[in-house]
């Protein structure tokens, strides 16, 4: 399991939802991440998907070691607050 590409989908998520909307990612003014334990080893990863969807600027974040998810199989969950 690659929580890196997981998050590197959730992000382009985002995107595309924003986009639909008129907006981008530079809209975007803070995200959460809730990482499952099973993800923490590859967690570092994620800073280059973000660097990837917003550029040096990255927005305020904050990471949750989450030990129990909704499903089993989620290694991460992002969520993100867009000022429009």
């Amino acid at each position: 399991f690659d929580v890196a590409a997981r998050a590197d989908q959730a992000y382009s998520n985002i995107s595309q939802v924003l986009a639909e909307a008129g907006y981008s990612m530079a809209d975007v003014v803070n995200t959460v991440e809730w990482v499952a334990p099973n993800g923490l080893m590859g967690y570092r990863g994620v800073q280059e998907v973000r660097r990837k969807h917003f550029g040096e600027d990255f927005p305020a974040a904050t990471g949750v070691v989450a030990h129990r998810m909704f499903r089993p199989e989620l290694l991460i969950h992002v969520s993100a607050m867009a000022v429009v």
